[in-house]
């Protein structure tokens, strides 16, 4: 008989009953959720949560963390309850298998995304991939889904973490606080995400090649998972951040001073995965901008195939980093105007709000010797390459 993955939890707890002060209308049994999902692998966002709760446990002001799922349809694919000093949050039911589908890039359902999906044809999609992909993409999927998983549960916690609740009860909310109250979430989760991400390749110390395709893809599912959220709401740039202004968030995040490889190891390793975020990130914009259903700011107009000779989170030789750099200093300045009632309510320094760690590594457009000349070589190398073609073609033509 295979063990309960959920006998392994240690940070936080998942009921088979609902407790006796569970805030929500519905509960689905933990059981009964593993089994529509068709695999335990679907814990797999869950252990990297509990994971991130216990090694952040003593920094944490709750007593306990119980996670429970519902069926009810709501929106929001997880909320967050307090009561006391214990936190309780509720997952939609079919929370992995979008993930799972975000991660596949399946076509039909990126057709889709204006539209909420039946539990019918979302069930159709999620065999369709689990039976048709290989092994090594399904291993892929999985790990990416259940860093989606991991992300929007992390940003839901970090509401409760940061004092969001208090701050929306206590202070009035203007639209401008409630946007910044998502973009901090966004940039907690993102925080707590990257742990998760390369842990398991910086402990056997495994070539940087398959942490690069998983950042990639997770940047790329991560891309459509913003798009999926605003896609259904009525008001985003009001209540809710827009799609750019929650990438943006997650850009400063992945944008360094100098892509030159250099540090230690890790160092390495962390510098190509926020490189290969972006690069997913990239990839994910050029696709819907392929699709004609959204419509993008001005500020993805530079997007496209033209970054072979650039490192794409460096902002000084990426056009493409530097544009959003510039964009993103001005988003970090918009939030910071909230920094003093952010950090009142914040109940603890760590995951919560500190003005001093947001603006940590976030890195505006600055002058690099290494980077300037490198770009000029390639700039000379493509200029004489290109000559070279109209030569040759000019002789061809005479003979």
């Amino acid at each position: 008989m295979m063990p309960n993955p959920r006998e392994y939890f240690k940070g936080i707890i998942v009921p088979d009953e609902p407790p006796g002060d569970w805030p929500f209308k519905d509960w689905v049994s933990p059981t009964d959720w593993e089994q529509a999902q068709l695999t335990e692998k679907a814990w797999i966002g869950f252990w990297f949560f509990d994971a991130s709760v216990e090694a952040l446990r003593d920094k944490l002001p709750f007593t306990q963390i119980v996670v429970g799922f519902t069926r009810s349809g709501a929106a929001s694919a997880a909320r967050v309850a307090l009561r006391a000093n214990a936190v309780y949050i509720c997952v939609d039911w079919n929370l992995h298998k979008k993930c799972f589908l975000l991660a596949a890039g399946s076509k039909s359902f990126s057709r889709l995304l204006l539209s909420d999906l039946s539990e019918d044809i979302l069930q159709l999609e999620y065999l369709k991939i689990l039976n048709q992909c290989c092994v090594v993409d399904l291993a892929d999927y999985t790990r990416v889904a259940g860093l989606l998983t991991h992300f929007v549960i992390e940003h839901e916690l970090s509401h409760a973490r940061s004092g969001h609740f208090r701050f929306i009860k206590e202070v009035f909310r203007t639209p401008a606080a409630a946007r910044a109250i998502e973009l901090v979430a966004d940039n907690s989760a993102f925080l707590l995400t990257y742990p998760a991400l390369m842990f398991p390749v910086i402990r056997r110390r495994k070539s940087l090649k398959d942490l690069r395709r998983l950042a990639r893809l997770f940047g790329y599912s991560l891309t459509l998972n913003f798009l999926s959220k605003n896609a259904r709401l009525e008001l985003p740039g009001k209540n809710y951040p827009t799609f750019e202004e929650r990438l943006i968030v997650i850009f400063g995040n992945c944008l360094v001073p100098c892509g030159k490889r250099r540090g230690s190891w890790a160092q390495v390793a962390l510098n190509q995965t926020k490189a290969m975020c972006i690069v997913g990130m990239r990839d994910a914009i050029i696709d819907i901008r392929a699709n004609n259903a959204f419509r993008l700011s001005a500020l993805f107009d530079n997007v496209g195939d033209d970054l072979k000779h650039q490192r794409v989170n460096c902002v000084t030789c990426s056009i493409f980093a530097r544009n959003f750099a510039r964009r993103t200093s001005l988003l970090y300045d918009d939030i910071l105007t909230h920094a003093k009632d952010f950090e009142q309510f914040s109940q603890t320094r760590f995951g919560g709000f500190d003005k001093k760690e947001f603006r940590k590594d976030k890195f505006e457009p600055s002058p690099c010797g290494y980077c300037s000349v490198e770009r000029k070589f390639h700039q000379t190398l493509s200029s004489f390459r290109d000559r070279v073609a109209i030569a040759v073609k000019k002789c061809q033509q005479k003979n």
